[in-house]
């Protein structure tokens, strides 16, 4: 849980993801299954596509970094 001790999408999700398989989930404590009828925050969603953009361009700009050097050594 989250240091508020409240469930939300995100310490669910983590939850959940580390888990393999229902066997491995135990709850200990009831909580609300309206959870996981709840959207993510748009501000968070807009941050987490700015943040994908960013790791695009530089994995692209290593790239060509990469394929540089690889010409400069082999001249």
């Amino acid at each position: 849980t989250s240091p508020s001790g409240a469930l939300n999408l995100f310490n669910l999700y983590v939850a959940l993801s580390r888990s393999h398989g229902q066997s491995q989930i135990c709850l200990s404590r009831d909580f609300d299954e309206n959870i996981f009828l709840k959207t993510h925050c748009n501000e968070l969603l807009m941050e987490d596509d700015r943040l994908e953009g960013k790791n695009s361009q530089t994995c692209n700009w290593w790239k060509a970094l990469s394929r540089s050097m690889e010409k400069s050594i082999s001249r």
